[in-house]
């Protein structure tokens, strides 16, 4: 029994391999583009696409650094802390598709459904105490005596 003999780089492509090799001689492992024989760093026909995504380089990456931030944001109530998610929702929306992007959407749906409980317990208990107020007699219900248990 003979060994099978080596396939040529011409071959590698119908294989599922990349026919180019590395700057060290070696054969490319990636996938080549459907119906190419190269993958989309060593296709020529890719070139102007990835000279403009060296161009853009880390531009996509940069983080913050706090200067659109106003110097009034507090989040100290209910009301400032959802304007501050939406804001963040909607800068989300405007990123790239990307794992990154979808994990602070769901993240960001998370927080919006804990905040609406909140608000909505807290809009109970403030008719709950009104209610107790008026039954108690007392007209100013800020000023009803609470008894903690």
């Amino acid at each position: 029994m003979s060994t099978p003999p080596v396939s040529r780089a011409s071959d590698a492509g119908a294989e599922g391999q990349c026919t180019a090799h590395t700057s060290r001689g070696t054969p490319c492992g990636m996938r080549p583009l459907r119906g190419r024989p190269f993958c989309w760093t060593h296709d020529p026909e890719r070139a102007p696409d990835r000279a403009a995504a060296r161009k853009l380089g880390g531009h996509r990456r940069k983080r913050g650094t706090g200067e659109d931030v106003p110097e009034s944001l507090q989040l100290r109530d209910l009301q400032s802390v959802q304007e501050l998610l939406e804001r963040a929702v909607r800068e989300a929306l405007a990123m790239d598709t990307s794992a990154e992007r979808c994990r602070l959407l769901l993240s960001a749906v998370d927080r919006a459904t804990q905040l609406l409980k909140v608000g909505e317990h807290e809009q109970r208990l403030a008719a709950l105490e009104q209610r107790l107020a008026e039954v108690a007699g007392v007209t100013n219900p800020q000023t009803y005596p609470r008894k903690v248990a």
